[in-house]
């Protein structure tokens, strides 16, 4: 468990898949690689898929597109929760 822990904590430190909030966007940190940004004001609808260990979060945009993020550590529910909260769909199993 000491191991699991640390490793997770080094991935914060590095922002190594951790999403935040910054003003109207939600941004994907992946280490070194480019961001990936979604503006808040374009989430259509959004479903939590429920895996063992992580999630994948489905998130429909208004222009029809959709974008399948994992979330290991819940941030990204989160943020959706307290921006687009009214938009969740009921969660299921991946």
């Amino acid at each position: 468990m000491p191991g699991f822990i640390l490793t997770q904590g080094v991935k914060r430190l590095c922002k190594v898949d951790v999403h935040e909030r910054r003003g109207g966007e939600i941004v994907r940190g992946w280490g070194k690689r480019p961001e990936e940004r979604m503006d808040v004001g374009t989430i259509g609808t959004w479903q939590i898929f429920m895996e063992m260990g992580f999630d994948i979060v489905v998130i429909e945009l208004a222009d029809g597109r959709c974008l399948e993020w994992f979330d290991t550590s819940n941030d990204l529910i989160h943020i959706l929760r307290d921006v687009a909260a009214d938009r969740e769909r009921p969660w299921r199993h991946a």
